[in-house]
């Protein structure tokens, strides 16, 4: 089960994701090569501006959701 945290990463990537070609495709993108995977985009391919202000807001929030060991 995603945590909210989670659900706030994966969204949004999923729903950049959804407008290429990758959907449609049987990739290690989606987990394709793992047996019992469910299928769920893994990459951001939002741009890497997007990606980095993602990022940035992460640091500032000291990593809020994040589990880190």
């Amino acid at each position: 089960m995603q945590d909210a945290a989670q659900a706030d990463w994966t969204a949004p990537v999923a729903e950049v994701a959804y407008k290429t070609p990758y959907p449609r495709s049987n990739s290690w993108y989606y987990g394709s090569n793992i047996p019992g995977k469910p299928r769920q985009f893994g990459v951001h391919v939002g741009g890497f501006g997007n990606y980095s202000e993602c990022c940035d807001a992460a640091a500032r929030d000291d990593y809020a959701g994040f589990r880190l060991s």
